[in-house]
């Protein structure tokens, strides 16, 4: 990731009056993007456990575990392509529709929480520049799977599967879809398409 280039080119565009930059600091630029009308974080640095650490929010469904787990997970993002992370503004993880009233209530957006209508596995928040994923959906998906079981499947473990794939799946959405300087010959438009997508998350699920 080069983000000495991606500098470069927000201010070229803050210079032609494309973008305006709002705030800048040794880290982060946030600018407001007038083309999709949002507010755009740039992290500007390679990324951090701590900083992974600090995008999670926790249903309340989740109790008291979610400091291991995002301790856990924080360390498994630091192996993908960093520049899936640079837009990453928060990683939500909610335990069905019990749960989503208190983002709403709290993260002090106008943009309305995404419908994930219970069967929904997880879901990019394009106006936040955030994903959500929904651990409840993703428990159905595996239940089924052992339900048809000849012995193949474990839940916890089609669980596990299930959820990393689903966020390494709604990560890629969002670091193609709201980096407006991905450079387009490192990521072409093509890689864009769910079927793509899909399929670098299962192969970065299996390489990681």
């Amino acid at each position: 990731m080069d983000y000495e280039k991606l500098k470069q080119d927000i201010y070229e565009e803050d210079a032609a009056q494309a973008l305006a930059i709002c705030e800048e600091t040794d880290t982060d630029i946030l600018v407001d993007d007038f083309e999709n009308d949002k507010y755009i974080n740039f992290h500007m640095v390679p990324p951090a456990e701590a900083w992974l650490a600090a995008r999670f929010a926790w249903g309340p469904s989740f109790g008291e575990k979610t400091p291991v787990w995002t301790a856990h997970l924080s360390q498994y993002l630091m192996r993908i392509d960093p520049a899936m992370l640079v837009c990453l503004n928060r990683i939500i993880i909610i335990d069905g529709d019990q749960d989503i009233e208190p983002f709403t209530e709290t993260l002090g957006t106008e943009d309305d929480f995404p419908d994930m209508d219970g069967e929904i596995l997880g879901r990019l928040w394009y106006y936040e520049n955030s994903v959500v994923i929904d651990v409840s959906a993703i428990r159905a998906i595996a239940k089924q799977l052992v339900a048809q079981d000849l012995g193949v499947f474990v839940l916890s473990e089609e669980m596990e599967r299930g959820f990393l794939v689903t966020l390494l799946h709604e990560i890629r959405h969002l670091g193609l879809d709201c980096n407006i300087f991905l450079p387009e010959d490192e990521y072409p438009l093509p890689l864009q398409s769910n079927e793509a997508i899909e399929e670098w998350a299962r192969d970065t699920y299996e390489c990681i």
